[in-house]
């Protein structure tokens, strides 16, 4: 989805984690949400605030629902809505067969979702 040029309003993020047991070390889920909330601003070149800011528009926001699973994949759903109209990413994975999932895999996986968000 391409994006108007010059200013344009924040995002809001409404991020959700299932399998955060998974990451060794634990992480918790605000950390990993901030991940991906880098790596979605680097993407889309654009300001996203996380939680439940009423200054936000509500017609522009994005959600990611992160997964964490065996094994050694971490996956992403994202669904992007700018002016109304809706985006949904194909699924955005990473895989780290050889060690567990830790931070590295988290930051593999903001980059891997800001690269997508950068192309389309």
């Amino acid at each position: 989805m391409t994006l108007a040029a010059g200013p344009a309003p924040p995002l809001a993020l409404e991020c959700r984690i299932d399998g955060i047991a998974m990451l060794r070390p634990p992480m918790a889920e605000r950390g990993v949400c901030e991940r991906i909330r880098q790596g979605l601003e680097r993407g889309l070149n654009r300001r996203i605030l996380v939680g439940n800011n009423e200054l936000l528009d509500k017609t522009n926001w994005i959600r990611a629902e992160v997964k964490f699973r065996r094994p050694g994949i971490a996956a992403a759903y994202v669904t992007l809505s700018i002016d109304s109209k809706t985006l949904k990413y194909p699924e955005l994975s990473v895989s780290v067969m050889d060690r567990p999932l830790d931070s590295t895999a988290v930051d593999m996986l903001a980059d891997t979702i800001a690269d997508y968000a950068a192309a389309h």
